[in-house]
């Protein structure tokens, strides 16, 4: 199906695409006005359409042409479409396996979305500043961890790697940092951004 398109969206969501379409739905579409939604709002969706393995399929030529459209919006959907191109080892061939679970609790943001599609309506809720996913590779013998980075300030998490899967560690971009201590990891993301390391045998 080569038009799979969310019609509402909330806080709640679960991966759809993935669920019903399997691993290789990788484009979805948003029913909004791109012209009045703001930003912030932009980034979110597709922030964590990223980490369930999807990135943003309906565009028309508004990225690079629409001058009243804000330019941020373009910028995160080129961030995205290149952190999705670098990770398709995982997001494209892989499997996601559950949500990323800090050893301490995430402080959660507002969730807003206003949608601008045969009358205004808007969902209210609450997400992680600092979300994120882990997959594995389609041989197994690797796990990523994605996170974006939802807010404008740096975030930090730690963690404990997958069990058989802490002995390395590569990174995919470098707007993140990873330290190992003991048997725990420690991450630092910069604003809106993602941070993609992957873990081996």
């Amino acid at each position: 199906d080569g038009h799979l398109v969310v019609t509402r969206v909330t806080a709640e969501d679960v991966p759809f695409f993935p669920a019903v379409y399997s691993g290789y739905a990788i484009y979805f579409g948003i029913r909004q006005n791109v012209r009045a939604t703001a930003y912030d709002q932009v980034f979110t969706i597709m922030g964590r359409e990223f980490l369930w393995g999807l990135i943003n399929g309906w565009n028309w030529d508004w990225p690079t042409q629409d001058r009243k459209i804000d330019p941020r919006n373009a910028e995160a959907a080129r961030l995205f479409a290149l952190a999705h191109s670098r990770a398709r080892d995982f997001l494209v061939y892989g499997s996601l396996e559950c949500d990323f679970i800090p050893l301490s609790p995430v402080k959660k943001r507002p969730f807003e979305w206003k949608m601008f599609w045969r009358g205004e309506y808007c969902e209210k809720g609450e997400i992680p500043e600092l979300a994120g996913t882990w997959w594995r590779s389609a041989d197994g013998n690797r796990k990523a961890l994605f996170v974006v980075n939802m807010t404008d300030s740096e975030q930090t998490a730690r963690f404990m790697a997958p069990p058989g899967f802490g002995r390395a560690v590569q990174q995919l971009e470098d707007v993140s940092s990873i330290t190992r201590h003991g048997g725990e990891y420690a991450i630092k993301v910069l604003p809106r951004q993602v941070g993609m390391f992957v873990f081996a045998k």
